[in-house]
């Protein structure tokens, strides 16, 4: 990219009108972007298990207490399930 930049003789290229100019070194600038700065891709899968934000020790502690509160609301209703059978029996 710095060989690209070298090679453009600037007094031309700002000879231009400032918006013109302004418009001109905008195209180039997001071109050589385009061209030589790398994208990482993120794997979706990877974003959607926890925010960036947060740290790994915290994430296991909410997934701990979501865990627990979901099996504790499956035991909640199979004891009344349980119950409810018994009512039906008698």
């Amino acid at each position: 990219m710095g060989t690209v930049l070298a090679d453009i003789n600037w007094d031309n290229f700002m000879s231009a009108p400032v918006n013109d100019c302004w418009d001109n070194f905008k195209v180039l600038l997001f071109k050589l972007s385009d061209d030589y700065v790398p994208l990482k891709d993120i794997a979706a899968h990877k974003t959607a298990r926890k925010p960036i934000w947060i740290m790994h020790k915290v994430f296991r502690l909410v997934q701990r207490k979501i865990k627990s509160s979901v099996n504790t609301k499956i035991h909640i209703t199979q004891q009344l399930n349980q119950h409810e059978k018994q009512l039906k029996r008698k």
